[in-house]
């Protein structure tokens, strides 16, 4: 029998704030910053249980106190605040694909696990987060993303219908991927910097902006479709020197090789302007 909360972690539904989420949190989060798999949890206070073999529970400590992981039934995202070791989490549901009952009910005990965590301690090979009395809730293991990390350009991008086509010949798309969960690029026509969040073969790229000066025709669209393109990302592959971004029906939506370094516009910087709706392609 699915646990309560179990239908609506597997429901689709856009994010909205929560009560229960901390409030926002300005400084460096220190050694708890980026992304973590979870090794065990222990959602009851029954003892600590390790992952079910088919999924993947993680956790990403990001910028300004924002909180997001995947439950082995779809993504969560929420707030964090931090006082040294004092540590207060509040998640909710970011919509989920349809799970069987096992998946969905490790998903609602992973979510009670990480609403129980007040504090937070180092542990061999990674922390501990633990609740009131000092149990051990959620153990955690930095994720490795040394495939991702690099720089790279663009081959091919996808449309919106699908079709994959070549950047712009003047145009050229650059990404670079830093080991502290940073984007840095370019759409061919402006800088991009962002964020991103990995944990083995799964990615988020966000949020991204854009700084410089507007672009225009072609060269517009095509930034308007990367802008797109990073919030549509779900998963990455990669073969030697070559890089592959997938949506989550595994549609290849950029093709990339490695480069020495990202190329950026040499254009007179501008304040910084969230990615626009796409528009319509020919």
């Amino acid at each position: 029998m699915a646990l309560p909360g179990a239908v609506a972690l597997a429901q689709d539904a856009s994010p909205v704030p929560s009560p229960s989420a901390p409030a926002v949190v300005g400084p460096d989060t220190g050694p708890l910053d980026g992304s973590w798999d979870v090794i065990r949890f222990d959602a009851w206070g029954e003892g600590l249980v390790q992952p079910r073999p088919e999924t993947t529970l993680t956790a990403a400590f990001l910028p300004d106190g924002r909180l997001e992981g995947e439950t082995g039934c779809g993504t969560y995202t929420g707030g964090y605040t931090l006082d040294e070791n004092a540590l207060g989490l509040g998640i909710i549901s970011k919509g989920a694909d349809p799970c069987d009952v096992p998946t969905t009910e490790e998903a609602v005990a992973y979510s009670v696990a990480l609403e129980a965590v007040t504090s937070w301690q180092a542990a061999e090979g990674g922390v501990e987060l633990l609740d009131d009395p000092g149990r051990v809730r959620v153990e955690l293991m930095r994720a490795d993303r040394a495939g991702l990390v690099g720089n790279w350009v663009a081959d091919r991008y996808a449309r919106a219908n699908g079709t994959l086509t070549e950047p712009l010949v003047d145009r050229p798309i650059t990404i670079a991927f830093a080991e502290d969960g940073s984007v840095l690029g370019s759409s061919g026509c402006r800088v991009l910097e962002g964020t991103y969040v990995s944990e083995r073969d799964r990615v988020v790229i966000a949020p991204v902006e854009t700084t410089g000066l507007p672009c225009e025709g072609d060269a517009r669209r095509q930034e308007r479709r990367l802008l797109a393109i990073f919030d549509a990302v779900v998963s990455w592959e990669r073969g030697g020197q070559t890089l592959v971004l997938t949506d989550g029906s595994g549609g290849v939506l950029l093709e990339m090789r490695a480069s020495d370094g990202p190329a950026l516009p040499t254009q007179t910087r501008a304040p910084a302007e969230s990615g626009a709706p796409v528009e319509a392609e020919a």
